[in-house]
């Protein structure tokens, strides 16, 4: 017996399968870039005085936050060089 218990000699998992992780690691690396920049609006947003002419009360800030959250997805799969493909390389232990 030279393989594995069981004769395997390959890997364990095909092709395919492997893609479908490396597409849901992808899509990880993005949503946690995404949620990394939403983060980082909302801190700099709150640098900015409130108060004013004009309050929007409770419907301007779930409007901002709803903003900063679509603002911070496009972004995350726009970067290049960005946080996302540096995590994924980092979780995949290659240089791809």
């Amino acid at each position: 017996m030279n393989g594995p218990i069981g004769g395997a000699v390959g890997p364990t998992t095909s092709r395919p399968a492997q893609l479908d992780e490396d597409a849901a690691l992808r899509r990880a690396c993005a949503q946690l870039e995404g949620v990394f920049f939403e983060q980082v609006l909302r801190a700099m947003r709150e640098t900015i005085p409130e108060g004013g002419l004009v309050d929007g009360g409770l419907g301007e800030d779930m409007f901002t936050a709803m903003m900063d959250a679509h603002l911070a997805e496009i972004a995350a799969g726009r970067m290049n060089g960005s946080i996302a493909s540096a995590l994924y390389r980092q979780l995949r232990g290659g240089s791809q």
